[in-house]
């Protein structure tokens, strides 16, 4: 969230196109939005419950610190039971690979969504661009 609003990827941004290819399911597949979508936490936390992963969730160190940003994140119940991921894996200071070597690295980051939703795929594979947060 920055402020008041929720941006989440379209429905057919490569975002969503990436949790589909890894076949895992996206709360917004059947948007046809090729851009961000603005949400409030409202209409978020309704269509958020069961979900056990959440991605792309910025570059934060922690969850405490997320926390210390929003205390509205500890309601959904992904931020309590599910598993969250940044995409910090390669990143040094300010610099992140992700928005460097990930544009033309595609098949690395396919390869982290498919070690998250399914780790059992690709078992001796190590996340590249994305980390768990703690």
């Amino acid at each position: 969230m920055y402020g008041d609003i929720w941006y989440l990827p379209g429905g057919k941004t490569s975002t969503a196109n990436y949790i589909s290819d890894a076949n895992a399911e996206y709360i917004l597949k059947n948007n046809t939005e090729e851009k961000a979508v603005t949400m409030n936490f409202e209409e978020v936390y309704a269509k958020t419950g069961g979900v056990q992963y959440w991605v792309n969730a910025g570059n934060h160190v922690s969850k405490k610190e997320m926390l210390s940003m929003n205390s509205l994140y500890s309601k959904l119940d992904v931020f309590n039971k599910g598993k969250i991921y940044v995409i910090t894996g390669r990143e040094i200071q300010k610099a992140n690979d992700f928005f460097e070597s990930g544009v033309v690295r595609s098949d690395l980051i396919l390869k982290d969504y498919i070690k998250i939703f399914h780790p059992e795929l690709l078992p001796d594979y190590q996340l590249t661009y994305m980390k768990e947060l703690r």
